[in-house]
């Protein structure tokens, strides 16, 4: 399994506006998986949360429940 790079998800998401993110995803083939994924769903809902708060002070999402 492969470790996550924080360097590499950093980079793509200064490519992509924050505006553009989610329509993005959701546009992926993964996302049109239905029902979706839990894990995917989390991080559609964590992106829209972002998006909306984006004046706010950003703060880390706890980790929600278990897939």
């Amino acid at each position: 399994m492969r470790k996550p790079n924080p360097d590499l998800a950093r980079r793509i998401r200064s490519m992509v506006s924050k505006e553009s993110n989610t329509a993005f995803l959701r546009s992926l083939p993964v996302f049109q998986v239905k029902p979706l994924p839990r894990k995917f769903v989390d991080l559609l809902q964590q992106l829209d949360h972002e998006e909306n708060n984006a004046g706010e002070a950003e703060k880390p999402n706890p980790p929600s429940g278990t897939n």
